[in-house]
């Protein structure tokens, strides 16, 4: 059976006498460079081919950038040789220095960033996880804007990388959170990766309880700015002279609809359809949660004109807004297209309306939300049935807190705000 050596090439250098760091194959007397990868070359002074007891091949004095990182990616390459070399064995498949070669360059392809990207991007499109597919595949296009080629490997993201990813993303300018979004995306592809065993969990460059020193992600978040106004604010809005049918009036109606059902946001509205009212109630689930919790909202009286405002609409669908048309939106992709210009169409009117009413801060549906946690507290809510609710840093904490109060004792603080 053959032989295998990490070492740097012994023949072939450049100008500077560098040399590249290969895997070496002996069989009967003959020998193969097989490349690693590693596009860094060193001085013979500067590799040690044979470590042992945590002494590495490329020594510190290199000067080479995360040079622990890629001496664990050596050794994991040279496992995965030997790794070969035993199914060869186990097989009784024939050795060849030239099969050899060839079925360890294949196993070293597997951990392209991109292909795996778009697997992940393929699996969420056909689970009609259309959201996730959407922002793993801006993430994919982000990462190959950033390097110009298909030639990423996962054991190229190194602490360095992401350093210089996170300088790339701020001067496409993008702030903190919106490149923590990128980050948390990047990291959780990482982490399938390690599940299916395409990258060597040794190689893992985020920061945990392992890797103390890896890329810290909350660093990024910044706190978000509270959008809330006040309740004459909010009766300001409502009272605004607008035409029926019109684009503003519709636009109102969709803030003051989110505004008095607890802060419901713009997505989970468009999906809202007739059968969601049940017995004098919005009950529905939200889009963007993984267990699927129920929510139910009393249909107070503001509520029922909006509805039925919206049941004589000329647009109208079998939704109960007129978002969605699925004679027009059929697909999951199209759906969550149609909602995203929505919605841009609507905070563009929201901010009109604003500065008809002279209402200083920007307003958004997502206002609403915020408005609605905000006025109710002030209302002598407690905290725990709002949560300080939607002006929190993470959606999951109001959710957690929300999820443990019956509908009456929401429904009795909710009422608070036709008072």
């Amino acid at each position: 059976m053959a032989t295998l050596k990490v070492m740097l090439h012994p023949i072939n250098k450049d100008k500077n006498g560098k040399r590249a760091i290969v895997l070496r194959a002996t069989h009967l007397g003959i020998k193969y460079f097989i490349t690693l990868g590693i596009k860094d070359k060193l001085f013979v002074d500067d590799f040690d081919p044979n470590p042992e007891n945590g002494c590495t091949y490329i020594k510190p004095s290199a000067n080479i950038t995360d040079y622990k990182q890629k001496n664990n990616l050596i050794s994991r390459k040279l496992a995965d040789a030997h790794s070969l070399l035993f199914d060869f064995d186990k097989n009784r498949i024939p050795f060849t220095l030239e099969r050899f070669k060839e079925e360890f360059n294949l196993k070293k392809s597997q951990d392209f960033v991109f292909p795996f990207f778009g697997q992940l991007v393929k699996q969420f499109t056909d689970n009609k996880k259309i959201g996730n597919a959407s922002v793993y595949k801006t993430v994919k296009n982000s990462l190959f804007k950033f390097k110009k080629t298909n030639q990423l490997h996962f054991s190229d993201i190194t602490l360095t990388f992401l350093h210089k990813y996170e300088s790339f993303l701020y001067s496409e300018g993008l702030k903190g959170n919106g490149i923590s979004l990128y980050m948390r995306t990047l990291r959780a592809a990482y982490n399938k990766a390690i599940a299916q065993k395409v990258v060597d969990i040794r190689l893992y460059p985020f920061n945990n309880l392992t890797n103390p020193n890896g890329y810290k992600i909350s660093d990024l978040e910044t706190a978000t700015i509270k959008r809330a106004i006040k309740q004459s604010d909010i009766r300001d809005i409502e009272n605004l002279e607008t035409t029926p049918y019109s684009s503003k009036h519709d636009s109102k109606l969709y803030f003051m609809f989110s505004f008095y059902c607890r802060g419901i946001n713009f997505t989970d509205m468009a999906y809202l359809k007739p059968e969601n009212l049940q017995s004098g109630r919005i009950v529905y689930s939200r889009a963007k949660t993984r267990n699927r919790k129920v929510f139910s909202v009393e249909i107070m009286d503001p509520v029922k004109e909006i509805i039925e405002y919206f049941d004589r609409h000329p647009f109208k669908s079998r939704y109960l807004l007129p978002i969605l048309d699925d004679t027009r939106f059929k697909t999951d992709q199209q759906k969550r297209t149609r909602i995203q210009t929505m919605l841009k169409k609507v905070n563009g009117d929201l901010k009109d309306l604003g500065g008809e009413a002279k209402i200083k801060t920007p307003i958004t549906t997502y206002v609403a939300r915020h408005s609605w946690a905000t006025i109710m507290r002030n209302k002598g809510a407690s905290d725990a049935v709002i949560s300080e609710g939607l002006g929190h840093e993470d959606e999951k904490t109001t959710k957690i807190y929300l999820e443990n109060f019956e509908n009456s004792v929401l429904d009795e603080a909710n009422r608070k705000l036709l008072e």
